[in-house]
Formats: C-alpha cells, sequence, structure tokens
C-alpha cells in the first residue's frame, strides 16, 4: 500500500492499517485522526504538522521519522519505536508512550504534559524547553537527556534514572523538605511538654547564679535563667527533629529517586 492509497482509503472510512509499510512516506499536513496504525513500518517518514489525534501506533517503528510539529493527543505510542525521531514542537498531552523508545529524539519545546512514559527509553533525548507537567516518568532512561528550561512541575518522577544535576537537586530537595519537617515537628513537641519544666529550672539556675552576684543584678539573672530554660527544649527538640528528618528524607531520597548512572 502507498501514500495515495493509504489516504483514498482513510477518506473513504476505514481506520485499519494495522502492519502497513510506508517507510520515507510524505504523510505531512495530512488527517489520520483515530487511524489503527498498530505495528506499521513508518521508518523515515515525513509527518510533519500531520494530525494524528488520538491515533494507535501501539509498536509502530518511527525510527527517523520527521514528527516536527504533529498533533498526537491522546494517542497510543506504546512499545514505539521512535529512536533519532524529530518531534520539535510535537502535541503529545496525554499520550500514552510507556515502554517506548525515545533515544536521541528531539523533543524540544514538545508538549507532553499529563503524557504516561512510564519504563521509556529517553536516554539522550533533547527536552529542552519541553513541557513534562504533570507527566508519569516513573523508571523512566533520562540520562544524559537534555532538560534545559523544561517544565517538569508536578511529574512523577519515581524510579527514574535522572541526569546527575537534576538527580542532585531532586535528592536534596526531598531531605531538606523532610529535614524542616522533622525540626518543625521536634519543636512542637518539646514546646508542648517540655517548656514550662525547664524554664521552672532555668529561673531556679539564674537565682542560684545571681546569689553569687550583685544583689541589682538578681531579677536580670532570673529572667534570663527563665528565657534560656524555655528555649533550650524548643531548639534541641528542633536540632533532634532537623537531624532525624534529615535521615528519613535521605532514606526517602534514596528509594525514589535512583542513583543516576552516567554523568
Amino acid at each position: 500500500m502507498d501514500t495515495v492509497e493509504l489516504l483514498r482509503r482513510y477518506q473513504a472510512g476505514k481506520r485499519d492499517f494495522r502492519g502497513v509499510v510506508l517507510c520515507n512516506a510524505d504523510l505531512r499536513q495530512q488527517c489520520l485522526s483515530g487511524a489503527d496504525l498498530r505495528d506499521a513500518d513508518l521508518r523515515g517518514a515525513c509527518l510533519q504538522g500531520a494530525d494524528l489525534h488520538e491515533a494507535r501506533l501501539f509498536r509502530a517503528n518511527l525510527f527517523q521519522a520527521d514528527l516536527t510539529g504533529v498533533y498526537l493527543g491522546n494517542g497510543d505510542l506504546r512499545w514505539a519505536d521512535l529512536r533519532e525521531a524529530s518531534l520539535r514542537g510535537a502535541e503529545l498531552h496525554a499520550a500514552a508512550l510507556s515502554g517506548a523508545t525515545l533515544a536521541k529524539a528531539v523533543l524540544s519545546r514538545a508538549v507532553l504534559c499529563r503524557a504516561n512514559l512510564t519504563d521509556a527509553n529517553l536516554r539522550g533525548a533533547d527536552l529542552r524547553q519541553a513541557d513534562l507537567s504533570g507527566a508519569i516518568l516513573c523508571g523512566a532512561d533520562l540520562s544524559r537527556t537534555r532538560l534545559r528550561r523544561a517544565n517538569l512541575k508536578g511529574a512523577d518522577l519515581t524510579g527514574a534514572v535522572l541526569p546527575w544535576r537534576l538527580w542532585l537537586k531532586r535528592v536534596c530537595m526531598t531531605v531538606a523538605r523532610d529535614s524542616l519537617k522533622g525540626a518543625a515537628l521536634g519543636a512542637r513537641v518539646t514546646a508542648k511538654h517540655f517548656v514550662l519544666p525547664a524554664a521552672c529550672v532555668g529561673s531556679v539556675a539564674g537565682a542560684i547564679t545571681a546569689s553569687n552576684a550583685d544583689a541589682s543584678l538578681f531579677m536580670r539573672y532570673v529572667v534570663g535563667g527563665l528565657f534560656l530554660g524555655a528555649l533550650a527544649p524548643g531548639l534541641v527538640g528542633a536540632l533532634a527533629g532537623l537531624i532525624g528528618g534529615g535521615f528519613l528524607g535521605a532514606r526517602s531520597a534514596r528509594q525514589r529517586w535512583r542513583w543516576a548512572r552516567t554523568l
């Protein structure tokens, strides 16, 4: 089947094109919305600006295909071969790309918000300025990926293999967040249970110290001891919580952000 025949059948209402072979085909600006192209061989095909909304490209071979500006919203690209493909500015929101191979693919400025990229191979891909907000990247290989100015807000990177800079940023954020939570909890607990006894002990210690000093300084010593006694439990609790939270954060980071394999 050639390009002309495929388009003729599509216009006639046919949508089942499973296993079709269209290597190096020119399908730019064509509408193939909802087409079933599972297991299709589209190596080197030109699909610039094509409308593939909700198209089924499960296990399709798109090696070195030109998909610049293509519309693939809600498309099924699971286990598709997109190695070295050009997807500059492509619209892939909510697309299913789990298990897909996108090694060395160009996805700069692509929209991948809410896309499912679980276990996808993105090694060496160009994702500069791509929108990955809300995307699922669990277990994805992002090593050597270029992510400059990419939007990863709300993205799930659990178990993903990350570039060193992104990995370090995520780990530090996890440890810092848990450390601050631990410090706040420690300060709150100690303030609730130990401030009053510590304040009493501090005031007594201040009075004992003042007994050996000038009588005019008695109240100053007592108030100072009271203040330090009340402050000490909170500081100790915050420090203990900070350390404990740091350990828990490091443990959480180790489980969530797998060590990046390459620089």
